[in-house]
């Protein structure tokens, strides 16, 4: 199955925004505020806010990591041609961010991913050399996913809930990887305890607005998720993606 990415220019934009990499501006996208679920802290804005879009920011090792784990994620899912998301890059600038949209903002996608240049380098956590094994970045990737798999099944529930049960698939998905897709011989006891304290560190992103509608769960919460999905991988690999998917469902009442 081949990935389907598209960067399609939306409105023609001139200027430059970049840090460690250049990322030229290209176009933008303007969503509302309730036009996806966001991977960290509740959103503070309201009304229409324009993202701006740019190429992937990051070298080719980057790119190619990156986009490496989004084909296994969408393998394990098992997603057919019309599901799989496009997936766009835009300036976050303060506000570290991913999110997935239940639309796709051109004409041969049906679902969307959007991640920050800020979110990708902020989580940029290296386990082994310069290979980029980036935890975190897995872990996002993950969250966004579970996201569309909840468009896919037409989950609905409390913001809090369909984050955490998002959350769980982050744990799983990170779990699969560390060991290796099931391979329990070269679980690497080390790298699962490093990832485990790059994950807390990482749910510190929850927050205490119990009363905001994308009150997204606190810390203590969102961790918990993440470790029982974890836990799944590293116990037992032949639980699907799906399989999963159903357990978190069922852990949260949705």
């Amino acid at each position: 199955m081949k990935l389907r990415i598209y960067l399609v220019l939306i409105t023609l934009l001139t200027g430059c925004a970049s840090t460690d990499f250049q990322s030229e501006s290209y176009g933008y996208i303007t969503l509302g505020s309730f036009d996806g679920c966001s991977a960290t802290k509740a959103s503070s804005h309201s009304g229409y806010k324009n993202y701006d879009l740019i190429y992937f920011p990051g070298n080719s090792n980057f790119e190619n990591h990156f986009f490496n784990h989004s084909q296994w994620i969408i393998e394990e899912m098992k997603l057919d041609d019309h599901e799989i998301p496009n997936i766009y890059f835009y300036e976050d600038y303060n506000s570290p961010n991913a999110m997935a949209l239940s639309f796709g903002i051109d004409p041969g996608s049906n679902y969307t991913i959007l991640f920050g240049r800020n979110m990708l380098w902020n989580n940029v956590l290296n386990l082994e050399g310069n290979n980029l094994k980036t935890a975190e970045i897995w872990s996002i990737l993950a969250h966004e996913y579970a996201h569309i798999g909840q468009y896919l099944e037409g989950v609905n529930g409390d913001t809090p809930n369909l984050e955490l049960m998002a959350d769980v698939m982050s744990g799983w998905y990170v779990g699969m990887v560390v060991s290796n897709f099931g391979n329990y011989e070269i679980v690497n006891a080390n790298k699962l305890l490093n990832v485990q304290l790059a994950m807390e560190d990482a749910y510190q992103s929850g927050d205490y607005s119990f009363n905001h509608p994308d009150h997204h769960g606190t810390p203590k919460q969102r961790l918990a998720a993440f470790r029982y999905g974890l836990n799944i991988a590293i116990n037992d690999p032949t639980i699907s993606w799906w399989g999963v998917f159903d357990m978190a469902k069922n852990r949260y009442g949705l």
